[in-house]
């Protein structure tokens, strides 16, 4: 698996290794699936992070095979998109607004953990599959991202990033 940048872009190497309202559960891939953003949510919220990474790999050229309905919390992967023959799944989360019990940033670190948990699990069930974590760009998400770094390279995946103005980088 790879990741090569280009002018402040990153672009995933697959030869290295929501709403159902929103998109179509299944797909040909051979249409775009527009991406919706729900603008009565914050950037940051799971189907927004989804719609930018999904609309992202279109882009890189993917056929997007499934994606979850984020909304209604759907188990399972949350995209499942094909290019060249390789399957990618990806797990993604949001920023969490936190409760009246839970700060945000504690509850970010719950999220990050069940992705990380995604992911192995992931690999697990099929070795030679490409893998990701969708999340958005927030300073906590980045902090435990680097606290497991050594973890990326043993469970082979990537990190989608999203920017609040909807730009994906992949670390």
């Amino acid at each position: 698996m790879s990741c090569q940048t280009t002018k402040g872009h990153a672009a995933f190497g697959v030869g290295d290794k929501k709403k159902t309202e929103r998109f179509k559960r299944e797909g040909s891939g051979n249409d775009l699936l527009q991406p919706s953003g729900d603008q009565e949510r914050e950037w940051f919220w799971e189907g927004n992070v989804q719609d930018s990474v999904v609309h992202y790999l279109q882009r890189q050229g993917y056929r997007i095979k499934a994606v979850a309905d984020t909304a209604s919390h759907q188990t399972g992967k949350d995209i499942v998109a094909e290019r060249d023959g390789r399957v990618l799944w990806v797990s993604v989360k949001g920023y969490p607004r936190g409760t009246a019990k839970t700060h945000p940033s504690t509850q970010a670190g719950h999220w990050f953990k069940h992705a990380i948990f995604d992911i192995l699990e992931y690999r697990g069930e099929n070795e030679e599959a490409a893998l990701g974590v969708a999340l958005p760009d927030y300073p906590r998400y980045r902090k435990l991202a680097k606290k497991i770094e050594w973890l990326k390279p043993v469970a082979k995946f990537v990190y989608f990033w999203v920017r609040e103005n909807g730009e994906v980088t992949v670390d």
